[in-house]
């Protein structure tokens, strides 16, 4: 990333799921933990955070239905050019 971004035009949407519905998937208890983290160290550099709630995972019609809607949102090239980044943890 480079220099510093507005936060009302760059945003970023973090997933973390530390724990799943299925047994045989292994338990992530950090992933919210780094996700907050990884969130901060964002927000410094000018992201704004999109669905927070996501930090702490969710179920998966709530996170996909949340995520098509923020990219849909996206202008094109958006992603490309810096504006919107998504991780998942």
């Amino acid at each position: 990333m480079s220099g510093r971004r507005s936060s009302s035009q760059a945003s970023a949407l973090l997933v973390a799921i530390g724990r799943y519905d299925n047994a045989c998937w292994d338990t992530l208890d950090e992933a919210p933990k780094a996700a907050r983290a990884l969130a901060e160290v964002l927000v410094r550099g000018g992201y704004s955070p999109a669905h927070p709630e996501l930090l702490e995972g969710g179920d998966s019609v709530s996170i996909f239905s949340t995520l098509g809607s923020w990219l849909r949102a996206a202008g094109r090239g958006d992603s490309e050019s810096g504006r919107r980044l998504c991780c998942q943890s």
